[in-house]
């Protein structure tokens, strides 16, 4: 929650975030698939609102 706090809305930014840290999840869960991964951090990334 404090990480959309922080970016307030700017998915963008917070994606890049997020991207920054996939480097090190892959190096502490090298036996997992880099989409996995990936995927868990855009389950996070906030849905547009309609």
């Amino acid at each position: 929650m404090a990480l959309l706090v922080g970016f307030k809305g700017n998915r963008v930014g917070l994606m890049m975030y997020l991207a920054g840290h996939l480097t090190r999840a892959l190096q502490a869960l090298p036996d997992t698939h880099p989409a996995l991964i990936a995927g868990q951090l855009l389950y996070w990334v906030p849905r547009r609102r309609q």
